[in-house]
Parts: C-alpha cells; structure tokens; sequence
C-alpha cells in the first residue's frame, strides 16, 4: 500500500527574500500550503490568525526573534524546525531555484543524509520514539525505517 501524503499548512519565517521565496516554489510544488514570512512580528500574527502544522524558522534569523517564534509557535502547538544551513548555502548559490546543481557542486548524499536524519528524528520525537507511527509520518514502512535506524547506529 502506498502512502498518501498529506498536504501540511507551513509558516516560512525567513528574512532573506531569495532564500524564503526559493523554500516557498518547492513546498508548494510538493502540495503544501504556505505562507511567507519575514520577521517575527508577521510570524507572531500568522501564528494568532492561522493554524498551522510546522513553522520553518531560518538559522539566521537573530537570537531573540527565533525564540519569540519558537514561544509562539510552541504555544499553538506547531512543531518547529529550522531551515538547514546546507539548504540555506545551496539556495543562496542556486538563486531562484533548488532544483539545479550549484556551480561548485555539492554532495549530495551528505545533504539528503542529513535530512533525512534531521526528519527521522523528529518524526521519533514526535511520535515518543514510536517507530510505526514515525513510519507513517514518513511515508515509509516501519521496516524500512528500522534499518535505516540500525544502519546509521552501526556506521
């Protein structure tokens, strides 16, 4: 059986244009609603006015803006995670889009390595370490998603 993917409502909080701009074509490619945006005081009444099912807060956002976001995310209930530095690196070296090749190259397993790392994690931690409901909030067996595990705690 073939796992549907749900569409989830994303708050993008990002200060640079290019790089919040690049993240909202490819979730919305992949059928996720989203809005934009740039500081906390629009992340703060997005929060207030909407519901949402993650809020993807920038690295570089300043200490105390990302704090205030994770407060008022956190009190709605909204999972929060930050945009990776790699993405952030490649999308500035992309410009508009995240689907080229940057022009230095990357490496491309330790990127997709990392997020997907990044995602089992918070699907474990989401679930209280429950690896069938992990597995479904994935897309994947749960087979699939222990040896995944088992591998990664060997290498």
């Amino acid at each position: 059986m073939a796992w549907r993917r749900m569409p989830v409502r994303i708050l993008i909080v990002e200060e640079d244009s290019p790089i919040r701009e690049a993240f909202l074509r490819v979730a919305s490619a992949l059928g996720h609603k989203c809005v934009p945006a740039e500081n906390l005081a629009q992340a703060r009444t997005a929060l207030a006015e909407e519901s949402f099912g993650l809020c993807v807060v920038s690295l570089g956002m300043p200490a105390e803006a990302f704090r205030g976001i994770l407060a008022a995310a956190r009190a709605r209930g909204v999972t929060v995670c930050d945009l990776p530095a790699t993405l952030r690196t490649g999308v500035r070296s992309l410009g508009p889009t995240l689907v080229d090749l940057p022009p230095q190259g990357l490496d491309l397993r330790l990127l997709l390595t990392g997020l997907e790392d990044r995602l089992i994690g918070q699907a474990l931690e989401r679930t209280g370490g429950n690896k069938n409901r992990a597995a479904g909030l994935l897309g994947m067996n749960r087979t699939t998603l222990v040896e995944k595990l088992r591998r990664r705690s060997v290498a």
